[in-house]
């Protein structure tokens, strides 16, 4: 399998990406407005593929690789 990283805001729903170190279908995507001296925040959930479907998320800015 192949390793690309991109930014967060291209991720979606149904796609593959590593959450500490294990691979999750994302199955949540939201994103949160910009304040005053921050950039927008997008916040993804996923399940483990391979560890019974385990829930993990994290927050990132929408900027940020993955």
């Amino acid at each position: 399998m192949a390793r690309e990283q991109t930014e967060v805001r291209e991720l979606q729903e149904g796609n593959y990406v590593m959450i500490d170190d294990t691979p999750c279908v994302i199955n949540g995507y939201s994103t949160s407005k910009p304040g005053k001296h921050g950039s927008a925040k997008a916040r993804v959930e996923g399940q483990g593929v391979f560890d019974g479907g385990q829930k993990r998320n994290f927050t990132q800015p929408v900027d940020a690789k993955v």
